[in-house]
């Protein structure tokens, strides 16, 4: 999902999970915007060539492959996968007031004491920071 993406859940049906990689920095917060330096922006991220072309052809070893579809994996496309430690939920948006820095506000399970004194904090928005953006994706349940 995109950062429009993330935030049209938000504002359509509520809290969206929002998984991440917690490290001592998110574990020691208090107040402010969480943020994870020296990161390239979630766009940016992805941006190398993912396509390979393949023909038509299915064998027994190989399977079947789509033209136009790609046969690398990701880490043969220098894509990796950030391991995911926490999950939370972020239940808002906004902008931090004089920084102008972006940031989503997310409910921990620690309890009310923790983070901001009501259980939640803020993380920098559209960085991807604790690989927190580029891994969540959007369902729209079936019920029966």
């Amino acid at each position: 999902m995109s950062e429009q993406d993330m935030i049209k859940e938000v504002r359509v049906r509520g809290p969206i999970l929002f998984d991440f990689l917690a490290n001592p920095t998110f574990q020691s917060y208090s107040s402010g915007v969480l943020k994870e330096e020296g990161l390239e922006d979630v766009e940016n991220l992805f941006a190398s060539t993912l396509t390979q072309t393949n023909s038509d052809t299915c064998s027994e070893v190989e399977g079947c492959a789509l033209a136009g579809a790609s046969t690398a994996t990701q880490e043969d496309q220098g894509v990796q996968w950030t391991k995911l430690t926490h999950s939370t939920l972020i239940i808002g948006y906004g902008t931090e007031e004089g920084t102008g820095e972006k940031y989503w506000k997310v409910r921990n399970s620690y309890g009310d004491q923790w983070g901001d004194g009501e259980g939640n904090f803020l993380v920098r928005r559209g960085r991807n920071d604790f690989g927190c953006e580029a891994e969540n994706i959007g369902i729209t349940p079936i019920l029966y």
